[in-house]
């Protein structure tokens, strides 16, 4: 009887891989001969494999799955026994193969591990000999921003050359910081697991936040110094940029470094906040100082007007009171000074005035001949009085008024407008002006009314009257 068992077992063996060394026993398929599971961590640490089990016998039966714990070759990690399942009813109703699957859950700690899976079938009470198993967990790669939790810069848009020469950019190096010129964002990532990360391509996503405009590639370089990132270390790599590609706004959104080996890509938040560039402020700041100033000349030239048709009509009631022979001689030179004024040619109406006005006092009342003394200074006081003149180069005939007049006023002018124009651009552009150009009718005007105080603001102080 023992002989026909074991010649019976024989066969059973011919015919797949079995566990029972008497009776019935449950087979794995010839697939299933290497029970090994290689699987990636992920954020649920699960692992699951399928396994084809049949009986060698005709009618069904059920059986019981008592798998091993699973313990790390290299390390001392242990996966408990309760963590491994096979789902579904334990039952296999014929000789036909079914499939199962096995579940491992509660894989945190990357490794080989090695155990055994056993089915027993119900009323054996010969243990059958296990199958040994291995799981193989490998660690996801993953990258880390170093010191950081997101990717933040500030540029300002180049652009504005003409025939190679490059104003604005120019004027960015030397009023906005070095880093704000930079075609690039470079950045420092780490790799914590302890399997190689290997970047195998890059995409920038960034979107405007006021003007929901999103960059296109045109915007970028490719991601230069993409390499392999080993266990445990670092790596620097830089995002290229188009600044003149680049609208001024301030834009947030990701870097995505594709891995080897993954379906998900590693992304790192970004935040771009970009700037026009100073050459149009600047342009818009002289334009508003220049129609400053043509509004106060238009304003003192009408006002000058005024005041010189006044004296005239002042003067011709003086000339309505004296003979009529000397009227028609004064009137006509008085109505050549009226069609002076009418034509804006100020410069000589008040001497003409003077003049008329004193011909008209000497065809009333005849100018005495008396003399009056003038006092003479000495020859040495008049060429010290010379010298000094010349060093200082004020011509001798002005006076000390005049000088401070002709030289202060001037000076203390260009001082001033220099100095509110540093305080405009500081203000409205350097400091402020984190996204300078986003809403341009703001913006440009607002920096070309700052044009415009500063050009009153500066004339008021430099006309200030200089007392001697």
């Amino acid at each position: 009887m023992k002989k026909l068992l074991k010649g019976l077992m024989m066969i059973g063996l011919m015919h797949g891989t079995a566990f029972a060394s008497e009776g019935p026993a449950v087979l794995l398929d010839e697939s299933d001969e290497t029970l090994e599971l290689r699987a990636v961590l992920g954020d649920e640490h699960t692992f699951r494999r399928s396994v084809r089990l049949k009986l060698d016998q005709s009618f069904g039966a059920r059986f019981s799955f008592l798998p091993s714990d699973l313990r790390q070759v290299d390390g001392d990690a242990v996966i408990d026994r309760s963590n491994i399942t096979l789902v579904g009813e334990h039952e296999l109703r014929s000789a036909a193969p079914q499939d199962f699957e096995v579940r491992i859950s509660n894989v945190t700690v990357p490794g080989t591990y090695e155990g055994t899976l056993d089915f027993m079938l119900e009323g054996q009470e010969v243990r059958q000999p296990p199958r040994s198993f291995r799981l193989v967990a490998q660690a996801r790669p993953e990258l880390t921003l170093v010191d950081a939790t997101r990717l933040s810069a500030r540029r300002v848009r180049s652009g504005g050359c003409v025939l190679g020469v490059c104003p604005g950019a120019w004027l960015a190096e030397h009023l906005l910081p070095a880093e704000l010129s930079r075609d690039e964002i470079i950045f420092t990532v780490h790799n914590p697991t302890a399997v190689p990360a290997v970047p195998t391509g890059a995409q920038v996503q960034l979107k405007g936040e006021e003007t929901s405009y999103t960059l296109t590639d045109a915007a970028f370089v490719d991601v230069d110094g993409l390499k392999a990132v080993g266990p445990h270390e670092s790596a620097t790599f830089a995002v290229g940029l188009r600044r003149g590609a680049i609208p001024p706004e301030r834009y947030s959104g990701k870097v995505l470094l594709q891995l080897a080996g993954q379906a998900q890509a590693a992304a790192f938040p970004v935040e771009l906040a970009v700037r026009e560039g100073p050459g149009l402020a600047l342009f818009l700041m002289l334009l508003g100082i220049i129609l400053g100033r043509m509004v106060k000349h238009m304003h003192d030239r009408s006002h000058a007007m005024a005041f010189a048709l006044s004296e005239v009509r002042r003067v011709q009631q003086r000339i309505g009171r004296a003979s009529q022979g000397v009227q028609e001689a004064l009137l006509r030179r008085l109505d050549a000074v009226r069609a002076e004024v009418t034509a804006h040619r100020l410069d000589g109406v008040r001497a003409e005035l003077e003049r008329i006005e004193q011909a008209l006092e000497d065809a009333v009342m005849p100018a005495t001949s008396a003399a009056i003394p003038v006092p003479v200074s000495s020859g040495a006081t008049h060429r010290v009085g010379q010298l000094l003149a010349r060093l200082s180069g004020v011509m001798p005939e002005l006076s000390r008024h005049d000088a401070a007049y002709h030289l202060a006023r001037p000076m203390l002018y260009l001082l001033l407008l220099m100095g509110l124009v540093a305080v405009g651009m500081q203000a409205f552009y350097v400091g402020a002006g984190v996204t300078f150009g986003v809403q341009p009718l703001a913006d440009y005007v607002g920096i070309m009314l700052w044009g415009l105080t500063a050009d009153v603001t500066s004339r008021s102080v430099s006309s200030l009257r200089v007392n001697s």
